[in-house]
């Protein structure tokens, strides 16, 4: 973890069947090459985590491969080596001060050899599912431009602020992040449900919301402001959807499942993605997604993904972990039944920022931090969704070539990430909420 403090490696990524010149340099005179030379002799060896030698061979008990390295030839205390990875997967270094009495490892380190398809992606963190002060149910002190701030700091790339019914405060979030010229990016967002009846506004309300929550990502307008003031337009689009199901369902769960359709196809049509979100939380032991609704919406297969980590909250409570877990397994059994992996989110759904944000998070593999490029990545099942506790392991659910990917990451490369990320949102925090005086 604490490698990139003291080393500089040149590159941490390299490409499945062809040479690539690898050099590692001390940050310090302490650990200068020329230094350890004249302490005694210098071993550079690797190991695949496959357990195969760079020869093919089986790898023995604490096995590795010598590696030839040499000197570079206009600084001396630069270590030059060149590496051929046959196979996709990580690859573990150690350097060793062979000395006539002891034998120290000095650095150890990891590259990852990835093949062409994934080899130019960019690995982004993304949180999207997050509730403001413009929630009914969010923390009344939380103005969205804060909320970024913070999301920054917690080292994701990108989020998607989703209050309920409201598209509006990741718009403020987005320009406010726009003018400070960072890199971080807020896509706009919005946590839709089914109305029931029209609404005088459509701020700070959520208490009226039933069932159904589908999440929009990345759409080009409110689909609840829209439903709201086409609210008989949107309410007989509903009858008549309901009205064409099977009547084996009650009329309350057909509304629901045609609700969940028209949500949908309306973030479809706004050019949003549609994520389903939280499909086992049951708050304060009601219910708020029946079974046969639920079964409905992932045999229909119109969203764009599920998410099966969600519901974070500052005590990473029973209930919480309960309902992910539930909808891991559920996404697991759902995605063997259909011989292909649905894709799938991780998100907090955070209602406060300080105790939940980066703690739930999607790690994505786009082109670029862009919403379509993003959007695309998510559509074509490359992401993984991860839990990040202080004090718990790190889990992270997914495809497996992925999640392995992932794990090398969070290790080698989110450490020196994540320092950015914190000095930067430590300044937008500043840009937001300028000191006060301590007097006047």
């Amino acid at each position: 973890m604490y490698f990139y403090e003291f080393w500089q490696l040149n590159r941490r990524l390299v490409p499945v069947g062809r040479t690539t010149d690898m050099t590692l340099k001390a940050r310090y005179e302490q650990r200068q090459i020329s230094g350890l030379r004249r302490q005694g002799n210098l071993i550079l060896q690797c190991v695949s985590n496959d357990g195969v030698l760079l020869n093919g061979e089986n790898a023995p008990w604490d096995g590795y491969d010598p590696v030839v390295w040499q000197v570079g030839e206009a600084d001396p205390d630069t270590l030059c080596w060149q590496i051929t990875p046959p196979s996709e997967g990580e690859y573990h270094y150690q350097l060793i001060l062979e000395q006539p009495e002891r034998r120290d490892i000095i650095a150890e380190w990891s590259l990852y050899a990835l093949q062409d398809d994934l080899l130019p992606l960019i690995p982004l963190r993304g949180d999207m599912h997050i509730h403001t002060s413009w929630s009914e149910c969010g923390n009344r002190n939380e103005d969205p431009r804060y909320v970024a701030a913070w999301a920054r700091k917690r080292g994701l790339d990108f989020v998607a602020i989703t209050d309920h019914a409201q598209r509006e405060p990741s718009l403020l979030a987005a320009e406010f992040i726009r003018n400070t010229g960072s890199s971080f990016r807020i896509y706009p967002g919005e946590e839709t449900h089914q109305l029931m009846e029209k609404q005088p506004t459509l701020f700070c309300r959520n208490r009226f919301l039933p069932y159904n929550h589908i999440v929009g990502f990345g759409a080009r307008d409110g689909v609840i402001k829209w439903a709201n003031e086409h609210f008989d337009e949107y309410w007989q689009d509903i009858e008549a959807r309901a009205a064409a199901l099977p009547d084996h369902h009650p009329r309350s769960i057909r509304l629901a499942m045609a609700g969940a359709d028209w949500l949908i196809d309306k973030i479809h049509e706004f050019g949003g993605l549609a994520i389903f979100c939280h499909p086992f939380w049951r708050p304060c032991n009601r219910h708020n997604l029946p079974a046969p609704v639920r079964e409905y919406i992932l045999q229909q297969n119109k969203f764009d993904a599920m998410e099966v980590i969600g519901l974070c909250s500052a005590t990473h409570n029973h209930a919480e972990i309960e309902g992910n877990r539930l909808a891991v397994a559920w996404w697991q059994q759902q995605s063997i039944r259909r011989g292909s992996m649905i894709p799938l989110v991780g998100n907090t759904d955070s209602h406060a920022t300080r105790a939940m944000i980066g703690r739930h998070y999607t790690l994505v593999f786009a082109e670029s931090n862009t919403l379509p490029s993003i959007q695309s990545a998510i559509r074509a099942g490359r992401s993984v969704a991860c839990i990040r506790f202080p004090k718990y392991p790190l889990d992270i659910f997914g495809d497996f070539r992925l999640v392995s990917y992932a794990y090398f990451l969070e290790r080698e490369y989110f450490p020196e990430h994540d320092a950015h990320c914190a000095a930067e949102g430590e300044r937008l925090l500043a840009e937001l909420q300028p000191a006060s005086p301590l007097h006047g």
